[in-house]
């Protein structure tokens, strides 16, 4: 039938339970968690994502992180998730996108004085991406801050003067 038993085909590498030491396992786990969050089994990406050690060389701290976040994200753990995309930022990964997704989880698990600081910290390149000045805006916003709103909205709308959402925000403010 042409099958070979595992003994004809060599010694088989040894996996390690629990995904702590080996290096083949350490990527195979994380690159089964995408899989597993692109599909929409989030618990199962989590509990894949528990089993990898991010200080591992084999492992993409950066991507890591960011895929914990999103993971949390989608399980509503939002102060979970607001920790994990700062894991990302602190490996390295300054994406605007990833600085703008720690600052959704802050505002969803209600730490809008961690998401104002946030933006204070984050670099420019943030708002590249014209969702960022409404979010912050809205942020300062709900912290009473509203003439800073309408600033960073003014901003939006010279950035963006073509962005509708912006136009919409930042009339809503005016009245």
């Amino acid at each position: 039938v042409g099958l070979k038993s595992a003994s004809e085909d060599g010694p088989k590498k040894k996996r390690v339970r629990g995904g702590r030491g080996d290096d083949d396992e350490q990527t195979d786990n994380a690159a089964i968690a995408r899989m597993l969050f692109a599909d929409g089994f989030y618990d199962r990406a989590s509990a894949t994502l528990e089993e990898v050690d991010p200080n591992d060389e084999a492992v993409d701290a950066k991507e890591y992180w960011v895929l914990r976040g999103l993971v949390a994200n989608q399980l509503t753990q939002f102060a979970e998730a607001a920790e994990y995309f700062n894991q990302a930022i602190q490996a390295g990964n300054t994406e605007p996108k990833v600085v703008l997704l720690l600052v959704q989880a802050q505002v969803q698990s209600q730490d809008l004085d961690a998401a104002a600081q946030t933006f204070e910290d984050a670099p420019n390149t943030v708002y590249v991406f014209p969702e960022a000045f409404i979010l912050r805006s809205q942020v300062l916003y709900k912290l009473g801050r509203k003439h800073e709103s309408y600033e960073i909205m003014d901003a939006g709308f010279l950035a963006y003067p073509e962005n509708e959402d912006i136009e919409r925000q930042r009339l809503l403010l005016l009245i």
